[in-house]
């Protein structure tokens, strides 16, 4: 089968460009002829070093120079590459698959993965997709109540995350919270919730936030910053910058936080799990409430209720000895694990392009140590 993935231009830093990358090299290894074509390019463009693609346009074009190549340059690159399915990752490109698949005349069905919530897209555009991946079961809901299409015609895939044997382990002692991910001061990822909560728990604890701003910016990172001084924490908080392999550089950690306003998915949440450590997450939309199960892998604060995510982080610096057991967690989300997702995804694209795959079981491989 011959995947085309389309994407509109990326930061090259988020979930979302980690589960492209890792789709596309898994379905190739099941023989699976699967390419992204990145329509404006990627701020940074490491994420890409692995994986087949072909770049159509650049970050610093305008907006009409990128028409004008997505209009003349991508069909011909699509018409060489014969595709039998076109997935959009996002409503721009499911449009502009969907404009030059009809300009081509091909027969591949287009199909919409959308990675953030239905509601902020401009879902119109989705309805003339053929079918849907849903990364978690509220964006399944939400394809049914805006009719963008029928529940046949909608398959949860989920993400898949490759599972890992490793287990960081918890502290005993000091609680250790930790942060990973994009640094925003609000906006999205609401770290000055986190700082702002950390200040009122009382007792030994230590922090490590990972992580940097938009495309690099470092404005946020040092509002934050100042924001830890402002309240007298920022010795307790170590900085470390973006990582192109976190978890290898965390040796220890209580809980894992995640303060978001909304999400796609909510991958860093099962990263950590995988690892054994349990999570404390808002409860936005869309993602982790398929994720976290409250006192089994984690709890749910109300998004900004910085109040009462104190209280939780509180519970754990004062029992930092107390934590769900790390294999009970890894137990929790073993259906996000390669194995399981990538068969789903080739059930659905064998259904709606009535294409028997040559292999459907991706092969039996060793978790990552």
């Amino acid at each position: 089968m011959r995947i085309a993935i389309l994407c509109y231009a990326t930061s090259g830093k988020g979930g979302m460009e980690t589960v492209i990358s890792h789709i596309i090299g898994e379905l190739n290894e099941l023989g699976h002829d699967t390419e992204l074509f990145l329509l404006g390019g990627s701020h940074d463009q490491s994420w890409l070093g692995g994986v087949r693609s072909r770049i159509v346009g650049k970050v610093q074009d305008s907006k009409l120079t990128g028409y004008l190549k997505y209009a003349f340059i991508l069909p011909g690159i699509l018409w060489r590459f014969r595709p039998d399915l076109i997935v959009g990752a996002d409503d721009r490109a499911v449009w502009t698959a969907i404009m030059t698949k009809r300009m081509l005349r091909l027969k591949a069905p287009v199909a919409s993965w959308m990675h953030f919530a239905i509601t902020d897209m401009r879902y119109g555009l989705l309805k003339k997709a053929d079918f849907h991946l849903a990364i978690n079961s509220e964006n399944v809901q939400q394809l049914i109540d805006l009719h963008v299409a029928r529940p046949d015609k909608i398959y949860l895939v989920h993400n898949p995350v490759q599972l890992t044997d490793r287990t960081i382990p918890s502290p005993t002692d000091v609680a250790h919270f930790i942060y990973l991910g994009r640094l925003t001061y609000d906006g999205q990822k609401r770290v000055s919730d986190f700082i702002t909560a950390l200040s009122q728990v009382k007792g030994a604890w230590q922090a490590t936030i990972m992580g940097d701003g938009i495309m690099g910016d470092g404005v946020d990172k040092e509002r934050l910053q100042r924001l830890a001084e402002t309240m007298g924490i920022h010795t307790r908080i170590q900085w470390m910058g973006w990582q192109q392999n976190p978890w290898a550089e965390i040796h220890s950690a209580s809980v894992l936080v995640l303060t978001s306003e909304y999400e796609g998915f909510g991958m860093v949440l099962v990263e950590a799990m995988s690892h054994g450590i349990a999570c404390v997450s808002s409860d936005c939309r869309t993602g982790p409430a398929d994720i976290v199960k409250e006192g089994i892998n984690g709890w749910f604060y109300p998004v900004k209720d910085v109040a009462k995510l104190t209280s939780i982080l509180q519970r754990i610096a004062d029992a930092p000895d107390a934590l769900p057991q790390a294999q009970d967690i890894k137990g929790t989300i073993e259906h996000f694990g390669t194995e399981h997702v990538i068969p789903k995804l080739i059930q659905a694209f064998e259904k709606e392009t009535a294409t028997p795959a040559s292999k459907l079981q991706p092969r039996q491989r060793p978790r990552r140590g």
